[in-house]
């Protein structure tokens, strides 16, 4: 018995490390889309790109672990049916779901572990993604600052800066208009920028330079300030405006779901966590079962077989979420569950 239990651990452990790659693989796609989306804005640095990368990973282990177990449940029992390996085992007076025992023990290990990325790591992962993509995408005004460059795109005012060099801006020229109408002109040697994200608005702080204030059609009222020092913001549209990003409902964890006071939708969003959390054990039998049925070896049929099941889920996911919505009854959600366990009792007398 600890020989065969060691036999169809190996053999299992091959396939789900195989498995674990593809689907890696497969589903980091789309995180890799989003980064060569923000490299071509120009927002990523290399820390970034780890980091977002690493986060989208996270977010979607939760959709790749069920597709791993019942890959590899079902490849390896293919295997053994092909070769005809369940078959000396029968002969030998050994219950071919006795050899399941020691892969639902590590399914239902999956369970556990799933249930905690869905109700507390992966939504914080979620959350974390989105505001990490937010962040990259914003366009810092400083960015605007550019050396010989005349900027109009600040409304009401106009900017020119002979050089930048680092964080220091040179022979700068600024006119703005201010509330009370009055226009704004400023030349200065040197200074510096630095934008206040609470405030929405750029703060100059220039030095050597003078200010002349007037208002239109009034140059008699026309005033010149020689200055040192000198400092003054620049307000800026709500386009710049940094927003707090509020939790979706994905996103929320199972404390925070409980406290928004279970209306339907966190009722729905709960069973929906706990049934994906339970996929590892249903998709393990449901490849034990297909893969004693099938007999045919070939890991790109497996991994098509797999694309077909899961697609077949979300069908089924669909008409759930549907019977739910029409009779706010959450538990609808675990539809496909029981539709797939009928399939595996009926695949599984069938044989």
């Amino acid at each position: 018995m600890k020989i065969k239990s060691s036999y169809i651990l190996k053999e299992y452990s091959i396939n789900f490390l195989f498995a674990l790659f593809i689907f890696i693989f497969i589903f980091s796609l789309e995180g890799l889309f989003r980064i060569v989306e923000l490299l071509i804005q120009g927002s990523l640095s290399f820390i970034s790109i780890l980091k977002l990368f690493s986060i989208s990973i996270i977010v979607m282990l939760p959709y790749i672990i069920p597709l791993v177990f019942l890959y590899s449940s079902m490849s390896l029992f293919t295997r053994l049916s092909s070769d005809r390996e369940i078959t000396i085992f029968s002969i030998s007076g050994i219950n071919p779901f006795s050899l399941f025992k020691i892969i639902l023990l590590i399914s239902l290990s999956g369970c556990l572990l799933l249930y905690y990325f869905n109700f507390y790591l992966s939504p914080k992962s979620k959350f974390e993604r989105r505001n990490l993509i937010y962040n990259l995408k914003f366009k810092n005004p400083l960015n605007l600052l550019k050396e010989g460059v005349v900027l109009k795109d600040i409304p009401g005012a106009t900017i020119y800066i002979r050089k930048i060099e680092k964080n220091l801006l040179k022979d700068i020229a600024i006119t703005y208009s201010s509330d009370d109408g009055m226009v704004n002109f400023i030349k200065a040697k040197e200074g510096k920028a630095k934008y206040s994200w609470r405030k929405n608005c750029i703060f100059f702080f220039l030095k050597d330079g003078h200010l002349i204030t007037y208002i239109p059609g009034e140059v008699k009222n026309l005033v010149k300030l020689e200055f040192k020092t000198y400092r003054f913001s620049l307000p800026l549209s709500e386009n710049y405006k940094v927003r707090n990003l509020k939790k979706k409902i994905t996103e929320k964890t199972l404390p925070e779901l409980k406290s928004s006071g279970m209306e339907f939708d966190e009722i729905v969003e709960i069973n929906k966590r706990s049934l994906f959390a339970s996929l590892p054990f249903l998709f393990s039998l449901f490849g034990f079962v297909i893969g004693v049925k099938i007999k045919q070896k070939g890991k790109i049929l497996h991994i098509g077989l797999g694309a077909i099941i899961s697609i077949f889920f979300y069908e089924m996911l669909t008409v759930g979420e549907i019977l739910a919505v029409k009779t706010k009854f959450g538990g609808f959600i675990w539809f496909p569950f029981f539709v797939f366990l009928i399939i595996t009792w009926i695949f599984w007398k069938w044989r």
